[in-house]
């Protein structure tokens, strides 16, 4: 199967899985160091001080993406990236309002999780998840989103930045995420609750089937103390 075959059988779910790792560009480092300097001038810090702050709210993501990842096997797909891009205009809004060493560190923090950390997970996730037998194909199609938006986006930011204030931008991309970006998946992902009822009987068929090779779902916590899940 080609990408034609696999887009024309589905379109909405691998739109989604295109389209959210463009938008995922507005917490990628790429994207977000082209405010340094208006970072920097408004809260007369240093480069140093922003790095530090920027480092630490990174790390502190990563951990909370740890916790939060397992979220993706328990909630809809529809509800969870609703909540998470609820959370994206949220990061994006208080980047425009921060005034503070505290508020751009919490803005930071929240942006890199949701909007680099969760979105793109989640297009992974539902890449291989939906796609069995042709996920590599699936999963190469929505990375390309990212190759494009780390193509254009930060064309499009320079401009801005030329042009706009720095917190007009990042507020009228909260307004972006809110009525555009959630109203869009809730198009591409209008066919989920069956391809979520299908993936589950599904699960529920292999967990029941005695075949030798058949899957199985492990905890996290099973994982890590797999030498083969480390190597």
């Amino acid at each position: 199967m080609n990408y034609f075959s696999l887009i024309k059988k589905s379109p909405g779910l691998l739109s989604f899985g295109f389209s959210i790792n463009f938008f995922s560009c507005l917490g990628q480092t790429f994207y977000i160091s082209l405010y340094n300097d208006s970072f920097r001038s408004s809260l007369s810090i240093s480069h140093g001080e922003l790095a530090s702050l920027y480092g630490a709210a990174t790390i502190l993501g990563s951990f909370f993406l740890l916790s939060l990842g397992w979220l993706l096997d328990k909630i809809e797909l529809r509800i969870f990236v609703f909540f998470n891009s609820l959370l994206v205009a949220f990061s994006c809004w208080l980047i425009s309002i921060s005034d503070s060493i505290f508020l751009i560190f919490l803005s930071f923090f929240l942006i890199r999780l949701s909007g680099q950390g969760l979105w793109g997970l989640t297009a992974q996730v539902s890449m291989a998840r939906y796609f069995e037998k042709n996920r590599g194909l699936a999963a190469s199609f929505a990375n390309n989103g990212f190759a494009l938006g780390f193509a254009i986006v930060p064309i499009i930011g320079a401009w801005l930045i030329a042009n706009v204030d720095w917190r007009v931008i990042w507020l009228y991309s909260s307004y972006f995420v809110l009525l555009v970006i959630i109203p869009l998946n809730f198009f591409q992902l209008k066919n989920q609750k069956d391809r979520d009822k299908i993936y589950k009987d599904k699960l529920k068929v292999e967990e029941q089937s005695l075949v030798k090779d058949k899957v199985i779902q492990v905890s996290l916590k099973y994982a890590l103390r797999d030498k083969k899940f480390w190597l």
